[in-house]
């Protein structure tokens, strides 16, 4: 086909097209286009350029280390310096409508952006947009907006094509800029006000940039902030109309997560500079947060916007303690989604900003108690909740020891056979009910004060901070009351856990623990119990070694006080049992949970939370000793029981249903799995939240399913993901962090990328060798793995290594007929097949019939 013809074809399919809406493209395009692929990517490249959608989901984007012309090819031919009077250079920008080179202008002599249409076959809003950018900037004259300095035409083929020359600015976009030269919390606030008063110009001039965005603003060496890219801006005066693209209901134009909800609605009607000005409160919040108001990842086009329209972001002052009080309520003033209640220019942001740095008085006023109260109880439900929650652990805790007194008062009363006896319990009563007021006084001046919004007025509250203020409050609260700090430290212990803060919970529970053995002794019941909540959070902290030396002596003291079926025994089994399965100690920790298991069902019944929770338990157990058919059983079971008794959406619940998912993936049952696995990650992050200990496990499991699917790019992308946030929550020497890394090491072997796997392995392996005990199995694992991927690689003498240390590892722990025993021998027998060497594989096959293989292997 002719050049001619081929625009043609191209032209008639992209208005056939035109006519469909976005979701209905896809078959007119398998059928106009069917055999040749090339026709379909210019198609859908031209429909890309010329869409709205593609606007602002494709911005310039920065090109770094592009090249001269050889990295010209996502853009027009330039080869040949087509313009005239300019020497193009290389690319380094590109988005939906243009293509950004820098270029050498000949006179006068500098250095200059140069952007062109991309498309071949520019539409003719394309061309109206194009050449409003350049007209727009032509009228701005501000030293924070780049400087347009020459527009016009030039000829390519039959094809005349726009450019326009403007002001090359060498920087960084601004976040870059802040975060790379540690900008203070002042000099941030400064550089705000400079891109205010830039903006402020543009409004003033007429023109709504509708697209800022940290990108479109780039910081040059001097600390100038120069903003970019007026390719969607709107004009408000009369003589620009003419070359104003004509944005039509419906339409959305700019970027996502900087536009205002009445951008979002598609309204051209509604947008005007107020819109620019929450675009910048949403820049402000970055730049003081470094995170953007709302995580918009991983959520579909209706989910994004309805997000942006409904949900309040975190306040400033809960993410960074600078930006409390004045600065906060500026950010969150200019981010209002009612833009009548927004300042209403740049200007007033501008000037509430500099009334800030000379610690003036703001204009902006956080909202009334009633406006805030109302507004933060419906958007969070959750928090609600869980204040509750922490409320009802402390009132249960004041019903006990009120009852505590109440008993000791009646049974006074009622059975003490001596005077003694009486005034003993009399003083137990009297100190229980002094505990008991302690702790309800605390309840109601420290954590019921910091949740209410009249004493917090700048900011939503949430349930992190009020355990915060909490946790400072009590510092040298009660020096002469120490049980009365005990139970408080060790209830925002347990209540920091369920939020997996685990430093702080490990904090609280050290102290809570400490003060209680000291003062009740250390078999005291409450003591002892209080142990194993520490333990537990030990457990979840990684620190497995020191809860079993924890457990190990109360075990023993407990049994022996109190029998094999006493409450806090079975308890202690338990958390002794998962201890000892997270140690690689397998064979001892089967006993104590089967154990755990059988005394709470005689004694609690089938049902109970505690016995579900050793069900859940064994189900652990029986997949790390690959007796998966019982695994899935127990983990169906703990599911089921969980459902019934807490609920879908209890922690607990969402723990036993990725469980079921992990057994599923252990059977190969992929598809099954998959569906589980999607249901309890989508219920993790709306409860807990996607960097949460418990959904970054979920993530984790889902790669390990696609993985065994043989999906190795998604699992690469779930097992990335997790990893990533578990350094950041956990840290990287964390074990499930270890574990983590190990299974997207797994996932990119699979896939081939063996080189990327060995990198990961060795970091796996120094750090298991600085965390866990020297014959752990998963430390053989680790050393499978990398056997694997040396053997692919060729590193045959370091393959045969690892796979021997790996079998003399799983030897330790299991029996040589094990499946993960006899994994590292067939790795073995690979790898001594490659390397040819006789000798050897005879005396290995040698060993092997004659039972003397770990004698061969691990010289003993």
């Amino acid at each position: 086909m002719t050049g001619t013809g081929r625009l043609h074809e191209i032209r008639a399919i992209i208005e056939a097209a035109e006519q469909l809406p976005p979701n209905e493209r896809a078959a007119l395009l398998d059928e106009r286009c069917a055999g040749d692929p090339q026709l379909r990517r210019e198609v859908e490249g031209m429909l890309d350029a010329m869409s709205d959608d593609g606007a602002f989901l494709t911005p310039i984007i920065p090109r770094a280390a592009a090249g001269a012309y050889a990295d010209l090819t996502s853009g027009p031919d330039l080869t040949g310096d087509p313009i005239p009077g300019f020497r193009v250079l290389r690319v380094i920008g590109e988005g939906g409508m243009g293509v950004v080179y820098e270029a050498q202008q000949e006179r006068p002599s500098r250095r200059v952006a140069l952007k062109v249409v991309r498309s071949v076959l520019p539409s003719v809003e394309l061309l109206k947009r194009f050449s409003l950018e350049s007209e727009v900037l032509g009228r701005l004259q501000h030293p924070g907006i780049a400087q347009i300095y020459e527009a016009g035409t030039y000829q390519q083929g039959r094809t005349e094509r726009p450019f326009f020359a403007m002001e090359l600015v060498d920087g960084q976009t601004l976040t870059s800029y802040a975060q790379n030269a540690g900008l203070s919390t002042r000099e941030r606030v400064e550089m705000l006000i400079r891109i205010c008063e830039a903006i402020e110009h543009a409004h003033q001039k007429g023109v709504i940039h509708r697209d800022l965005k940290p990108s479109n603003i780039l910081v040059n060496t001097d600390g100038q902030p120069k903003i970019l890219d007026f390719g969607v801006a709107r004009s408000t005066e009369g003589d620009l109309q003419i070359t104003e693209v004509g944005t039509t209901r419906g339409q959305i134009v700019g970027t996502l997560a900087y536009m205002s909800p009445e951008q979002l609605a598609g309204d051209a009607a509604e947008i005007d500079t107020r819109s620019d000005v929450y675009a910048l409160g949403v820049i402000a919040y970055e730049l003081f947060a470094d995170r953007r108001p709302h995580d918009l990842a991983n959520k579909s086009l209706p989910e994004a916007i309805r997000t942006v329209q409904t949900d309040e972001p975190p306040a400033l002052g809960t993410l960074i303690r600078e930006s409390r009080g004045d600065l906060s309520t500026i950010v969150l003033k200019a981010m209002d989604k009612d833009k009548s209640r927004r300042y209403q220019s740049a200007s007033l942001l501008a000037a509430d900003l500099t009334r800030f740095l000379r610690s003036e008085p703001i204009l902006a006023r956080p909202p009334t108690t009633i406006y805030r109260v109302r507004k933060f109880t419906s958007r969070n439900p959750a928090l609600v909740a869980g204040l509750a929650a922490v409320f009802a652990v402390l009132v249960i805790g004041i019903i006990a020891t009120s009852s505590t007194a109440a008993w000791a008062l009646d049974a006074e009363a009622e059975a003490l056979a001596s005077a003694e006896q009486a005034a003993e319990h009399a003083r137990t009563a009297e100190r229980e009910r002094a505990i008991a007021d302690a702790v309800n006084e605390f309840l109601n001046k420290d954590l019921l004060a910091a949740a209410d919004p009249k004493n917090n007025p700048d900011r939503e509250i949430t349930m992190r901070e009020v355990l915060d203020i909490a946790s400072e409050n009590i510092e040298g609260r009660f020096p002469d009351q120490p049980l009365v700090e005990a139970r408080i430290r060790l209830t925002l212990s347990e209540t920091y856990q369920n939020l997996g803060v685990l430093d702080e919970a490990e904090r609280h529970a050290r102290i809570g623990v400490a003060l209680l053995t000291e003062h009740k002794g250390p078999g005291d019941l409450e003591t002892v119990s209080y142990a194993n909540s520490m333990a537990t959070t030990l457990l979840h902290r990684g620190e497995y070694a020191e809860a079993a030396q924890i457990l190990e002596p109360l075990l023993r003291e407990r049994r022996a006080v109190a029998g094999p079926l006493d409450e806090i025994y079975l308890l202690t089994a338990t958390n002794l049992g998962s201890a000892y399965m997270r140690l690689g100690r397998l064979t001892e920790a089967e006993p104590l949970l089967l154990e755990a298991f059988e005394g709470k069902k005689q004694t609690l019944g089938e049902t109970h939370e505690r016995t579900l929770t050793s069900v859940h338990q064994l189900a652990n157990l029986y997949t790390a000793l690959e007796r998966t058919d019982d695994a899935l059983q127990f983990f169906r079971a703990s599911y089921e029981g969980r459902r019934d008794t807490l609920g879908d959406k209890h922690p607990r619940t969402i723990t036993a249903m990725r469980g079921l998912g992990t057994a599923l993936t252990k059977l190969g049952r992929t598809d099954e799995s998959r569906d589980i696995l999607a249901q309890s990650r989508e219920i993790s992050i709306e409860v807990l939240g996607l960097e949460h200990p418990r959904t970054l496990a979920n993530i984790n499991a889902q790669a390990m399913n696609e993985t065994k699917a043989e999906n190795y790019e998604s699992a690469i992308a779930f097992a990335e993901e997790a990893a990533s946030g578990m350094r950041t929550t956990l840290g990287p020497d964390h074990p499930e962090t270890i574990s983590y890394e190990f299974n997207l090491a797994r996932a990119l072997a699979r896939a081939g990328h063996h080189e990327e796997a060995l990198t990961i392995l060795e970091t796996v392996e120094e750090r298991e060798a600085r965390t866990l005990p020297p014959t752990h199995w998963y430390k053989a694992m680790t050393f499978l793995a990398a056997a694997e991927s040396l053997r692919s690689v060729g590193r045959l003498d370091e393959a045969y290594d690892r796979a021997r240390s790996a079998f003399c590892i799983y030897r330790h722990s299991f029996s040589v007929t094990d499946s993960r025993c006899r994994d590292a021998i067939d790795e073995i027998v690979r790898i001594n097949d490659l390397q040819n060497d006789a000798d050897r594989t005879t005396k290995f096959q040698e060993a092997i019939n004659n039972g003397t293989l770990q004698s061969l292997l691990c010289g003993d």
